[in-house]
């Protein structure tokens, strides 16, 4: 028996929306025009809007993300006209996570009260300049990018395992890295109106990053980590987009 990948089942089931919609919204518009006006609507390109909305529905769909830093959405302002179209692309989210987790064991009495903190904020911008033919348009450009990534653990009751028999201490492990990344990137779209598109987007990341983890026992620095890195990131599919042009 044949198993089937479900990202490439999610990915046919989308083309064939694609498909199903088109042709609802070309019946839409023969009940309304003639051939020869639905003709021109077809050959001519779309209305090109000055906003565009787009919201990465990859994980919405499960189809989840090649990428742990692909943007959960992205703002165009589309600019120029006919051969120089192009659009400025920008992006700021925040992300804030605190989290306490209190339990006791009955048999020995002890227990412990553990905070943990993650803050995650991103911003990038970029610039992409924009091919249309019909109904489609085609696009290339790049991005640069920042991101932050704090990670906060605290125990005040914490018992060191190599230690059992000495009293509980507070225990503090803190995380904190720094990420910078240019992107140049290549993507396309389909024009369901002049409103909707849903489109892929792919990018090739050049990322640096420095990353600092301390972890401090009963008050005394026990490790502390650092980490420079260079990476080279190739993302075929980086972003699945659905947006909304006003």
């Amino acid at each position: 028996m044949v198993k089937l990948n479900n990202k490439y089942v999610c990915l046919s089931l989308i083309l064939i929306f694609l498909v199903v919609v088109s042709g609802y919204v070309f019946a839409q518009q023969a009940a309304a025009n003639s051939t020869g006006e639905i003709r021109r609507q077809v050959d001519d390109k779309m209305e090109r809007h000055q906003w565009e909305i787009n919201i990465n529905i990859g994980p919405l769909l499960k189809l989840g993300t090649s990428s742990a830093w692909a943007n959960p959405y992205l703002i165009k302002r589309n600019l120029g006209r006919e051969a120089k179209y192009g659009a400025l692309r920008f992006m700021v989210s925040p992300v804030s996570i605190h989290r306490r987790q209190v339990s006791e064991n009955d048999t020995n009495g002890i227990w412990y009260d553990a905070k943990s903190s993650y803050f995650q904020p991103m911003a990038s911008f970029g610039y992409e300049r924009q091919i249309m033919k019909g109904r489609f348009m085609f696009y290339y450009g790049a991005d640069i990018a920042w991101r932050l990534e704090s990670d906060k653990f605290k125990d005040d009751n914490y018992r060191d395992a190599k230690n059992p028999n000495l009293p509980n201490g507070k225990l503090l492990i803190k995380s904190h890295q720094n990420s910078f990344w240019a992107a140049p990137l290549i993507g396309g779209k389909y024009y369901l109106n002049h409103r909707f598109t849903i489109g892929l987007e792919s990018q090739l990341q050049f990322v640096y990053s420095k990353k600092v983890q301390q972890e401090v026992y009963k008050g005394v620095r026990t490790t502390q980590t650092r980490v420079n890195a260079f990476e080279i990131l190739h993302y075929p599919y980086y972003m699945l987009n659905l947006s909304y042009n006003l």
